[in-house]
């Protein structure tokens, strides 16, 4: 049985192969746990996405007759079809869902970004938790 399924295969899942991911995986056939990723959107997830965009997926985990589902903002760098360079020529990327989005047409830092995958379960389990430490300034 399938444990992980995902509704649609663009963009591609991301690699699975570290043993990270076999544990998750592992996890999941001795739970008897499934998971399915659908993509929802892109856009900002957390409340600091102000100039950059992330895919963001619904995910439901269940058991027999029991399911969870809820949200997953995946990393910016396998997020959003396109990337480019900011302006500022210091070398740093964006990503974001529109071809046109804040740069000069033509501009030759702007290209398809080949790294957007699906989340892995991984990276969907090891986000999860039970204590929500609030912010991220909190957190550290």
């Amino acid at each position: 049985m399938e444990r992980v399924t995902y509704k649609t295969q663009s963009p591609k899942p991301e690699k699975a192969d570290s043993e990270y991911d076999v544990r998750a995986l592992k996890w999941l056939e001795e739970t008897g746990s499934e998971l399915a990723i659908e993509f929802d959107h892109t856009g900002p997830y957390f409340d600091d996405d102000k100039e950059q965009q992330r895919d963001i997926y619904r995910v439901t985990l269940g058991r027999g007759m029991n399911k969870y589902s809820f949200t997953f903002g995946q990393s910016i760098a396998n997020s959003a079809p396109y990337m480019g360079r900011w302006p500022n020529n210091r070398g740093e990327y964006f990503f974001g869902n529109n071809i046109l989005s804040e740069l000069v047409v033509g501009d030759p830092g702007y290209k398809r970004n080949l790294n957007r995958a699906q989340p892995s379960a991984y990276s969907i389990l090891a986000s999860m938790e039970h204590y929500n430490p609030g912010t991220f300034e909190d957190w550290c």
